[in-house]
């Protein structure tokens, strides 16, 4: 059932990984092929757009864990 707490926090914790995988292949391009986005001069910025994401989801994973498995947030190691 789709209205149970522990089914929405595992489509919350699929909706996270898949915004890390974006942020990752965003930064992926970005230092793979440069010349493919072409508008972008403040480099440093747009790259920290991108950690900031992953270091964002990355968090809410750890806790969405953590109440899916009991453990105190830091226990838990995350598993992508």
């Amino acid at each position: 059932m789709i209205g149970d707490r522990e089914e929405l926090l595992k489509v919350l914790r699929f909706r996270y990984q898949s915004e890390l995988k974006v942020a990752q292949a965003n930064l992926a391009i970005m230092f793979n092929k440069p010349t493919s986005i072409p508008e972008h001069s403040d480099w440093m910025a747009e790259v920290d757009k991108w950690v900031t994401q992953i270091a964002d989801v990355t968090d809410k994973v750890a806790v969405i864990d953590a109440e899916l498995t009991g453990m105190d947030v830091d226990q838990k190691e995350l598993d992508f």
